[in-house]
């Protein structure tokens, strides 16, 4: 399997958008529509408008009808963390979950409190085998996060090849 066939969804906060975009120009397949939503977030001190906070319609939309569906079409899942995320990760988590649940692998790159251990929280389900953590990696640099996928698609191809093509019979 090549590179440009397997599905990647990426997952992070609504900064990372442009993280990612810029993986596709590397031939990396991200099926995650999310990242082309017109209202992601510029930085880390960017936030959204009210009007978008408050559209519930436009919330479930990109859930229901984009998010869920990439998750659960994807081939393997890459989450973005960085310490200026803080602990707010709770979408990227769920995204983890519908992932996972379906034995397909999640690679965390990068670290912040959401996925840290904290007070009563070991963040036991790291502990899965279909999950993996490379604290190591700034996702912020481009470089290094070209360096996190190529590390990742090379573990899927080696680890989840038979998955690969049972999925596509």
């Amino acid at each position: 399997m090549k590179r440009s066939e397997i599905k990647i969804y990426t997952a992070g906060k609504t900064w990372a958008a442009h993280w990612f975009q810029n993986m596709r120009t590397y031939g990396f397949n991200i099926n995650a529509r999310w990242i082309d939503v017109q209202q992601v977030l510029r930085d880390f001190n960017d936030e959204h408008p009210p009007e978008v906070l408050q559209n519930e319609q436009y919330k479930r939309k990109i859930w229901d009808d984009g998010c869920k569906i990439d998750c659960l079409t994807c081939d393997m899942m890459i989450l973005a963390c960085h310490p200026k995320d803080e602990d707010k990760h709770s979408g990227s988590l769920v995204e983890l979950g519908h992932v996972t649940g379906q034995g397909k692998p999640c690679y965390i790159l990068g670290t912040c409190a959401s996925i840290e251990p904290v007070g009563h929280s070991d963040r036991a389900w790291k502990a899965q085998r279909v999950v993996r953590h490379w604290s190591e990696y700034d996702v912020t640099d481009p470089e290094q996060l070209y360096v996190a996928f190529r590390r990742a698609i090379r573990h899927y191809q080696r680890n989840y090849a038979e998955q690969w093509e049972a999925a596509r019979a």
